[in-house]
């Protein structure tokens, strides 16, 4: 039986559409749901109906239907809106072109008349179907020649757009190339856009094809884009040094320009998505053996689960690129690029292909771009999952939980989501939400546990460390040795001052990660406990030459320069300081860091108090908006500075603070000289009362702890 779908054929065992020499490539899900429409004809089919039907459950979820049937639609009317698949408000569904079902009797009934008719009405009937066929081709012709307007499209001239407009950059070379892209083209003029309005600017410019280019100057590199239609698609993507082959840039761009037309279709990307668990916890594991099963777990999920190469390759794309933007592994950016030109040129009207091309963006410094990208997208849980990822890397945290909060709410199981949607949280003002969340947590079915890490750190910052002994105890089963548990081990044991065993779980993390943001917190607040304070320069000493090879982490040295200060080595500060200019934080907010900068400046330049609160005062709003974590580093910060600023009152808060997620460090407060006026204040006497009490209380279930879990490391 063969069916026909107004001009498509269906070829069932291809999962495709044919029509003439035209092939579109359906999904196994799309391929289900046409089928579906051509089994009830003309009738409406419900939304509950097509799940059961196509997903064989009634919980799936709206969105993905949505997204499968714009799918299926951009696949079958070439961008003509509902001339196939007709939305009926409120009811479903409906099929309204026309079905056609033929089988070889169907063909060779209709065959067998013909045959009998004489040979005097054949040939009649040949010469007045000759004839007319003759009329039909001149009428065609008069009508194309000489009253259809003709074409441009063939000899279309595309348009140059130029993001900050090329006047500006100072880069020659990259002028030149304008030119000369131009004059391969034919282009006569070149139109210019800012970031903010690029969208805007090249959908004015109609429905043919655009270049879009702009100079990166940290890298002296040219990004062009090739966009096509309307609303504008992306189709293309290069990225370069400029003068490193300028031939052959323009070359690729000029031929890509020339060759608009692609296939349509969907990757199967969609199904990966929905139904992977590996790939919806990839992020949140960390980098141990379970990182290495979820992705071969996923690689062989493309292997059986593809039916036919193109699809295996445009899935392998698309993991590559999350991986990528995940950090977790490395590819050069040839082959990522590659990979998303593959998806654009295949599969354009697919959301995957450009969420693809717009994490590639982002990793490249361009997140503006990408986010432009996403923002048009048909949504679903997915594409509002990557555009939350997107705001992180334009630095924009409070649109970015509102995203990951959005799919939450609809999909907690998504588990790359979850964990955002928590961490950002956590370092949000509204981080005693999370409180709400722990009942979720415990009905949960995570395959990570980088979840229960962003709690349990949740649970040290405010002090309950019976919680967060509970909470590791019964992860027992399923934890492995990772820096995730090595650090967290070794902060809670610092935290109630069983330095024995911190120092042993940090060998451990020392052995795992060596840079690991914790450690030189833990290290520093460790021998501050032992009254050690000296010795923590001996060790960063020993850091920088094995581990680091340079001055290049803020935190550590910045705690070398108080500690340094603490002991009266000016000398030494001074050059500390000098290297806390060009170094980058590892785990720090922005605003801990100028402030922590501003503390140290103050306290080594020679002047009078005056002028010191003069200094510092430019500070003050960061010193008061700074946000606390799991360690006592931000109030370590918070107290010096409001030491140094007069306010004796704020930096016993900062103490009293510290004291809750640490215990241990309320007594070492003393040791530093600059706190020792808000550190033997009545309040934070009381504070380090309860810290002590607490400290000892905890021992015995600390102790027990460390026992059942360092087995774990072995």
């Amino acid at each position: 039986m063969q069916v026909k779908v107004g001009k498509w054929i269906l070829e069932e065992r291809a999962f495709c559409i044919v029509c003439e020499d035209k092939q579109v490539e359906l999904s196994p899900t799309a391929f289900r749901l046409l089928q579906l429409f051509v089994s009830h004809g003309d009738k409406v089919i419900s939304m509950s109906t097509i799940k059961e039907q196509v997903w064989h459950t009634e919980f799936t979820t709206d969105n993905l239907v949505y997204q499968t049937i714009r799918n299926l639609r951009l696949a079958l009317e070439d961008g003509t809106e509902q001339t196939y698949i007709k939305t009926i408000p409120r009811s479903g569904y409906q099929l309204i072109a026309p079905i056609v079902k033929q089988n070889d009797e169907l063909v060779q009934a209709v065959a067998e008349p013909i045959e009998g008719i004489s040979n005097k009405y054949s040939k009649l009937l040949l010469t007045v179907f000759i004839g007319v066929t003759m009329a039909v081709v001149l009428a065609s012709i008069i009508f194309i020649y000489f009253i259809k307007p003709q074409s441009t499209d063939s000899v279309h001239i595309p348009d140059l757009v130029v993001i900050n407009g090329f006047y500006q950059t100072k880069s020659d070379s990259f002028n030149q190339l304008v030119s000369q892209l131009s004059s391969a083209l034919h282009i006569e003029s070149v139109q210019r856009a800012e970031h903010a309005s690029m969208r805007e600017a090249i959908n004015a410019l109609g429905s043919g094809t655009k270049i879009v280019i702009e100079h990166i100057p940290d890298k002296n590199a040219l990004l062009a884009m090739v966009f096509m239609g309307l609303p504008s698609r992306l189709i293309h993507i290069e990225m370069q040094a400029l003068g490193k082959n300028d031939r052959e840039l323009i070359s690729n761009i000029v031929s890509r320009v020339k060759t608009p037309m692609l296939k349509q279709g969907n990757s199967g990307i969609a199904e990966l998505v929905n139904a992977s668990k590996e790939l919806k916890a990839l992020v949140a594991l960390s980098n141990s053996e379970q990182l290495k099963t979820a992705i071969q777990s996923l690689h062989n999920d493309i292997e059986l689960n593809s039916f036919n190469e193109q699809q295996k390759v445009a899935k392998r794309a698309f993991v590559d690129m999350l991986l990528a933007f995940y950090k977790i592994e490395h590819f050069d950016n040839e082959r990522l690029l590659s990979g998303v030109n593959y998806l654009l040129a295949r599969y354009h009207q697919s959301n995957y292909a450009i969420i693809s091309a717009a994490l590639y963006l982002a990793n490249q410094g361009n997140a503006h771009f990408a986010f432009q990208l996403l923002e048009r997208l048909e949504q679903d849980h997915f594409v509002t999952f990557i555009q939350g990822l997107i705001h992180l890397e334009l630095n924009e945290d409070p649109r970015a939980l509102k995203h990951f909060e959005k799919v939450y709410k609809h999909e907690q199981s998504f588990e790359d989501n979850a964990y955002f949607y928590f961490y950002e949280l956590f370092y949000s003002e509204r981080e005693s939400q999370l409180d709400a969340y722990r009942s979720d947590l415990e009905r949960s079915n995570y395959a990570s546990n980088g979840i229960h890490y962003v709690f349990f750190n949740w649970y040290l910052k405010h002090g309950q460390f019976e919680q967060a002994m509970s909470l590791l105890l019964s992860m027992k089963e399923r934890l492995q040795c990772s820096d995730d548990m090595t650090r967290s081990l070794a902060m809670l044991n610092s935290a109630l001052r069983n330095t024995q065993w911190s120092e042993r779980w940090l060998q451990k993390l020392d052995g795992l990660n060596a840079r690991d943001w914790g450690i030189p917190w833990l290290i520093f607040s460790n021998y501050v406990m032992q009254g050690k304070l000296a010795s923590y320069s001996n060790w960063y000493n020993d850091y920088v030459s094995n581990v680091l090879a340079s001055h290049s982490l803020f935190e550590p040295v910045f705690l070398n320069a108080m500690t340094q200060l603490a002991l009266e080595d000016k000398q030494q500060a001074m050059q500390s300081l000098a290297f806390m200019t060009s170094a980058s934080g590892s785990f720090s907010q922005d605003p801990v860091i100028d402030v922590a900068k501003a503390i140290v400046n103050v306290r080594l330049a020679p002047a009078n108090p005056d002028e010191r609160v003069s200094l510092l005062s430019q500070y003050e709003d960061s010193a008061l908006a700074l946000k606390g974590d799991e360690i006592a580093l931000p109030e370590f910060v918070m107290a010096s500075y409001f030491t140094l600023y007069g306010d004796v009152g704020k930096a016993e808060q900062a103490l009293i603070l510290g004291c809750i997620k640490s215990p241990a460090m309320c007594n070492a407060w003393q040791f530093f000289p600059l706190l020792q006026g808000a550190a033997s204040t009545l309040n934070v006497e009381r504070a380090l009362q309860h810290a002590n009490d607490l400290i000892k209380s905890s021992q015995p279930k600390l102790i027990e702890l460390n026992k059942q879990l360092y087995d774990i490391c072995q």
